[in-house]
């Protein structure tokens, strides 16, 4: 049997002209699960309050619901600031 994973990872993190895209693959599967933080969590008063950590908790809740995971699914996750 082979193993069973989840990648997830951030892009955008150094130009936030669009936000913060945090994308999850679940292989052999093709599909790919993407979803945006906005520009809004990285300004003022949101940023000081580091909104888009809840930002990215949301999003990764949201992965696991839709991908769903066994006990035997791993993750392998980017170690970008957005997802530490």
């Amino acid at each position: 049997m082979s193993e069973k994973i989840i990648l997830i990872d951030d892009a955008g993190w150094g130009q936030l002209i669009l936000g913060v895209v945090i994308g999850a693959l679940k292989p052999p599967d093709p599909r790919y699960m993407e979803r945006r933080i906005p520009v809004s969590s990285f300004q003022p008063p949101n940023f000081e309050n580091k909104k888009y950590l809840d930002d990215a908790v949301k999003i990764a809740d949201e992965i696991v619901e839709v991908m769903r995971p066994d006990r035997e699914t791993r993750f392998k996750i980017c170690s970008g600031y957005v997802l530490s």
